[in-house]
């Protein structure tokens, strides 16, 4: 993994679209007759009626109709027991008439915007929904430094990473993954500076931790692909998750825990548990040292990382 792998869903999908969704309407359920059918899983056609309230991102030439008819398919377990992905509209209370975020089409060749919505290569955010905040607000900012500066240098800007940390606690997690995955090296800012910053934002408490999350998971997962130790780094991103660690648990467990579970164990050791940083370079004091052990008895916290990790700390 590198910091501009791309799987950010703002730079992924060729078509972003608000929809108001208008008349619904949905045939009985029948037994499934998708791909893999089963007959735990029943399912219906329904028709919709939708209004584009805003064409965010699309295609170069791509038509922008004012509004759509969707024919699409839900599905559902049979016995209410949610165990699958049972498509992207499965879980969308249609007749409800819900406000959306459609992330949709994915392939080489743009496809009108019915029937990228109709393929399996969409995602939607209900607006508002609190599992994903500030996700319009996201969608703009992205763009607006997208067409600023050009995604392989958007960190490049000192305006944008100022504005980016001056509105941090206005940020939800599709901008936490469009920053991840813009975080590409250049020559006037290389990728030290560019993970310097995203872990600055890590441990930054005043940001949303959902806006915090896709950022634990990427600067984690590029440690643990680095072909070299990278000391630097998993120094500072120890010290970052060691503050977390110190934030409220009602606000801050999304991150917490993972972090307890494993990232600190994959971050200090390696998979033999030799570690590979030095306790003293994380901690500026004994405050610091006491506060972080005080941390190691955390239920979610195996016993021998904890054992492990107690032991480092001395």
């Amino acid at each position: 993994m590198s910091l501009n792998e791309s799987t950010s869903p703002i730079l992924v999908y060729q078509y972003i679209v608000l929809l108001d969704i208008g008349r619904a309407q949905a045939d009985a359920w029948r037994p499934d007759t998708g791909p893999v059918a089963s007959n735990l899983v029943r399912g219906r056609d329904v028709a919709v009626e939708a209004r584009v309230v805003e064409y965010l991102k699309t295609p170069r030439g791509a038509a922008r109709p004012d509004s759509l008819r969707l024919d699409l398919c839900q599905r559902e377990p049979v016995d209410g027991w949610i165990a699958d992905d049972y498509g992207p509209w499965s879980e969308i209370p249609l007749e409800k008439r819900p406000r959306l975020l459609a992330f949709a089409g994915t392939g080489p060749s743009p496809d009108t915007l019915a029937r990228a919505l109709a393929g399996d290569a969409v995602m939607l955010v209900t607006i508002p929904d609190p599992r994903v905040p500030f996700a319009l607000e996201d969608v703009h900012r992205a763009l607006s430094a997208l067409q600023q500066i050009g995604h392989a240098r958007v960190l490049e800007s000192q305006q944008i990473r100022s504005a980016i940390v001056a509105s941090r606690s206005r940020l939800g997690p599709l901008m936490g993954g469009f920053l991840l995955e813009s975080a590409a090296g250049t020559s006037t800012f290389s990728e030290d500076d560019a993970f310097t910053y995203l872990v600055d934002l890590l441990g930054a408490a005043d940001a949303l931790p959902l806006f915090r999350k896709p950022i634990l998971i990427g600067c984690v997962n590029l440690l643990a692909g680095a072909s070299t130790t990278r000391a630097g780094w998993r120094v500072r991103l120890a010290k970052a998750m060691a503050r977390i660690l110190d934030e409220d648990p009602q606000n801050a467990a999304v991150l917490q825990q993972p972090i307890a579970q494993s990232y600190l164990r994959t971050t200090i050791f390696a998979p033999d548990w030799t570690p590979l940083i030095r306790s003293a370079s994380v901690f500026a004091d004994d405050r610091e040292r006491r506060a972080f052990q005080a941390h190691l008895n955390r239920p979610d916290m195996a016993p021998e990382t904890a054992q492990r990790l107690r032991a480092w700390s001395q």
